[in-house]
Order: C-alpha cells, then sequence, then structure tokens
C-alpha cells in the first residue's frame, strides 16, 4: 500500500493472503473466491483481503481431509494417482465395488486426460462436489 490507501495490488494482495493463511492463491483462485475477476492492475480493498482470509480458513479443515484421502491413494508420494493404482486399491480395500465406478470416478477426476490425478485435481473437482 502506499499514501495510505486502503488498496493492495494484486501481488500485494497474494503476498497478504500468504501471510495470513499460510497459502498462495492463483489468480483465478482470486476471482472464483471474490466472484470478480482480478486483472494484473486490480486495486482490492481490505474488506476483499478479509472475505479471502475467511473463505480459505473457514474451508482449511476439509481441504485438509481431502489432502489425507488423497495421500492414501498416492502410496508412492509421486504427487499423482494413476488409473491402476486407483483400481489395485479398490480391489483391495473395497473389493464390492464394481471396477467401472472406480473408472468412472476416475475419469471425472482426470479433467486433463492424462491417465493421473493429481493432488490439485482431485481437490478441485471433490471441493466443487462437496460445497
Amino acid at each position: 500500500m502506499s499514501g495510505g490507501e486502503p488498496y493492495l495490488n494484486r501481488h500485494s494482495f497474494k503476498c497478504a493472503v500468504l501471510v495470513a493463511t499460510g497459502w498462495k492463491p492463483r489468480s483465478q483462485d482470486l476471482e472464483a473466491c471474490l466472484g470478480q475477476q482480478v486483472g494484473a492492475n486490480a486495486m482490492l480493498t481490505i474488506d476483499h483481503l478479509q472475505r479471502v482470509v475467511q473463505m480459505v480458513l473457514s474451508t482449511r479443515d476439509s481441504t485438509s481431509r481431502l489432502r489425507e484421502v488423497y495421500q492414501a491413494f498416492d502410496t508412492a508420494g509421486l504427487g499423482f494417482i494413476r488409473r491402476e493404482e486407483a483400481l489395485h486399491i479398490f480391489e483391495n480395500v473395497a473389493p464390492t465395488v464394481r471396477t467401472n465406478i472406480v473408472e468412472e470416478v476416475f475419469d471425472a477426476l482426470d479433467t486433463r486426460r492424462t491417465g493421473r490425478v493429481s493432488c490439485e485435481d482431485f481437490m478441485a473437482e471433490l471441493r466443487g462436489r462437496l460445497s
């Protein structure tokens, strides 16, 4: 902030969110939280900052749980889950879940069609469906 104005540019805003929450949002994250476009020259207020920080902190518990679920599937710690791994885990842990159901869920999570599901993809898809 400069000259005592109650505004933050986009970069300063992201840094403030990082300091307050431990999470540095991408521009599209800010747009989703604020419900408006946040261009490179956007000037954001303290009210915007409070709204984003509250939103991040209120979702932290569910985010932590989703991350734990993801990590249970990413047994190799590679940062992604392959279709074969998901099928293998369900065969061993929940054999009554049909293979085609596991594949349908995997396909829904694999939004980039890479044959892998990253933690980011997993959390984004499930957060959207659970909210």
